[in-house]
């Protein structure tokens, strides 16, 4: 059974592209508010960065809105697994894994 601070996705095309990681709507109560800046570890650097809304999606019905994080000269690379992981007092950690 996965511990409930961590959470994981397979990086896709989008993200990659792009340079974000999606955030699952039942991950949010987990992290800080979107909108609200965080330092985000990634090996050995740490980004201040925070949950931004895209505007709205039609990719199917309703309409909604998705969540994710901008992860600027990250790199995320498609196929990888993305682990997020909060830890005390709100800091976040992202791994990736091939």
């Amino acid at each position: 059974m996965q511990a409930t601070n961590i959470m994981q996705r397979k990086i896709g095309a989008e993200e990659a592209d792009d340079g974000f990681l999606f955030v699952e709507k039942a991950w949010l109560p987990k992290l800080p508010s979107p909108g609200t800046p965080f330092q985000l570890t990634v090996g050995k650097s740490t980004l201040k960065t925070k949950i931004v809304e895209s505007g709205p999606c039609q990719c199917r019905q309703p309409e909604h809105v998705h969540y994710r994080i901008p992860l600027p000269l990250m790199n995320p690379v498609e196929g990888q697994t993305a682990t997020l992981r909060v830890v005390k007092d709100g800091k976040v950690v992202l791994d990736y894994a091939s």
